[in-house]
């Protein structure tokens, strides 16, 4: 089985990164440049894997509480 590797680049979507991939089954490499990605990854693809710089350096972060309190912290 093929694999693709995509660059995705700081600034740029993960999700529209994944949309632009055609699923048929090949293994699919996002390789994620060092920093903070903001945004609600969604995988519909099988065989995906997301690489980053290295484990301090790229993370992905999204706020999806159900609600919070007054002191900040998630509720449900």
């Amino acid at each position: 089985m093929q694999q693709r590797i995509i660059p995705v680049r700081l600034g740029n979507s993960i999700n529209e990164a994944l949309i632009s991939v055609q699923d048929d089954g090949s293994d699919i490499v996002l390789l994620l440049e060092e920093g903070v990605y903001r945004e609600k990854v969604v995988i519909n693809h099988r065989n995906v894997t997301l690489t980053g710089a290295g484990r301090t350096k790229t993370r992905i972060s999204y706020d999806d509480a159900a609600s919070t309190v007054c002191d900040g912290m998630p509720l449900g």
